[in-house]
């Protein structure tokens, strides 16, 4: 559910329904659900157990008030459900939203858990292809993300380099979020 106030936290709206009220949604730590607003409306995003119970989905929802939430629709597009969550969001100059999370669809090819990235262009109403920017990656550890103006997108993440040193480490894409580059750069 969403509540928002306009005077500082001294009211609250009503709760309005933002996830299907049958979907268990998953909430913890730093798994908790993002929003983001821009000037195509609001998007959310949270982790939810995929139908069958064999792992995590992540879903998103449009708002352009905050008072209505279209129909949840599937971010991550990996055809069997996996380990998804630590989710986060940005809004780019364009109004583009970008979402990132670490996923768990490659763990059994001995890729660990990944930083996954998907773009919307229409505010969380759809996303395009999901695109790995990094591969094992601190298993419990927030990615964050970053657009600029001239189009590129940041990502920074918790970082599993040799030795078992977990360290921050970043990738900028400079096509919108669609490819980046293989080798991270350690930020420290």
């Amino acid at each position: 559910v969403m509540v928002s106030s306009r005077d500082n936290a001294d009211r609250f709206t009503a709760p309005v329904l933002v996830s299907d009220p049958a979907a268990s949604v998953t909430s913890h730590g730093e798994n908790a659900p993002c929003l983001v607003r821009g000037a195509r409306g609001m998007t959310a995003l949270w982790e939810q157990e995929s139908p069958d119970g064999t792992g995590s989905q992540l879903m998103a929802a449009h708002s352009a008030m905050g008072t209505k939430w279209s129909k949840p629709v599937v971010v991550t597009d990996k055809a069997a459900p996996s380990g998804n969550g630590f989710q986060n969001l940005c809004v780019a100059p364009s109004g583009d939203v970008y979402a990132v999370w670490l996923d768990g669809r490659e763990r059994d090819a001995g890729n660990g858990s990944c930083v996954y990235l998907a773009r919307s262009t229409d505010g969380g109403k759809t996303w395009q292809k999901n695109v790995r920017v990094a591969k094992n990656v601190c298993p419990c550890c927030r990615p964050a993300v970053a657009a600029t103006e001239d189009g590129a997108v940041h990502v920074v993440w918790r970082h599993v380099f040799p030795g078992d040193i977990r360290d921050l480490a970043s990738l900028t894409s400079r096509d919108g979020g669609e490819t980046f580059p293989e080798t991270p750069v350690r930020v420290a």
